[in-house]
């Protein structure tokens, strides 16, 4: 572990210079981590509605979706623990304490970081085992210069993203079940609908081959077109809500897959902190531009 974490930072500190921080990081990850909160919410109500009270899946549905409701409340705790650890360096970066001092504060906020995340259960110690997370907190601890300590707390950091993304691709595949789920449910209120369908539609053919004149054939061909079309009708409400469930659920990985790449580029931003070309300044501008789709993603 020792020789790893030492190839990691002489990779990177050849082209350190003075950090740069920039306070889209921090204000970004914020933006991700309440998205995933507004996700989580709207997720329960839009499934309320479309399993109107008068479905009798509704409260099946509702369950069906905890899951998924939890998960993405895990992660967007995940993304508050990223926005605290981010927050607490840029505002360290900002400061004239001597390195010593700023290095005593990126560790704890390191270990901060790794221990919030632990709380989300999201995943096994996140890439790091306890050996490996003293070992990031003693070489931040220990570190000749921010710029260096910065570097070995990317080490962990980017251990702590892939696994992230990881967790957050688990849950865009529940998401494909759980859409098959609540169609599935919605289909049991809507089976008589179809059976009713068919034996209006024969009834229908009947009365066109009736050839008794003293029989209303005009009348009752009248009554069965009304049912027909109130049949259509309901059957329209059908396809419209499951219209509605797969919008649903592929806005919902559209989240999750710009939740990924955000994972990856939050790590670079994080890298970038130690660096002031521009190549530097181009992580932080792609991971702006990602919270920025992030946040408009419906």
């Amino acid at each position: 572990m020792k020789f790893s974490l030492l190839a990691y930072c002489v990779a990177l500190f050849v082209s350190c210079a003075t950090p740069a921080p920039t306070d889209a990081w921090s204000e970004g990850t914020l933006v991700i981590a309440i998205t995933l909160e507004q996700r989580a919410q709207s997720l329960a109500i839009d499934t309320s509605r479309v399993f109107g009270a008068d479905n009798s899946q509704r409260e099946h549905a509702l369950s069906a979706g905890h899951h998924i409701e939890n998960a993405l409340r895990a992660h967007a705790q995940a993304w508050r623990a990223l926005f605290a650890y981010s927050a607490t360096i840029e505002s360290e970066l900002a400061t004239q304490k001597v390195a010593y001092t700023k290095n005593g504060v990126i560790a704890r906020a390191f270990n901060d970081l790794h221990g919030r995340l632990l709380q989300t259960k999201l995943t096994a110690h996140f890439g790091l085992d306890l050996d490996t997370h003293r070992e990031v907190v003693m070489g931040i601890g220990e570190a000749s210069s921010v710029s260096e300590a910065l570097i070995i707390a990317s080490y962990g950091t980017d251990v702590i993203c892939r696994s992230l993304a990881l967790a957050t691709e688990g849950v865009d595949q529940q998401l494909e079940h759980l859409n098959q789920r609540l169609i599935e449910l919605y289909a049991v209120d809507s089976a008589p609908l179809l059976e009713q369908r068919q034996l209006l539609l024969e009834r229908q053919q009947r009365y066109k081959t009736v050839v008794n004149p003293r029989y209303d054939v005009e009348f009752e061909l009248e009554q069965v077109a009304a049912e027909i079309a109130d049949n259509q009708s309901l059957m329209n409400k059908m396809l419209v809500a499951t219209n509605e469930l797969n919008a649903m659920c592929l806005a919902n990985k559209l989240l999750l897959q710009q939740c990924v790449s955000a994972c990856y580029e939050w790590g670079l931003c994080n890298q970038s902190l130690g660096q002031s070309s521009n190549a530097a300044m181009q992580n932080f501008r792609l991971f702006e531009e990602r919270t920025e789709v992030i946040s408009q993603t419906k």
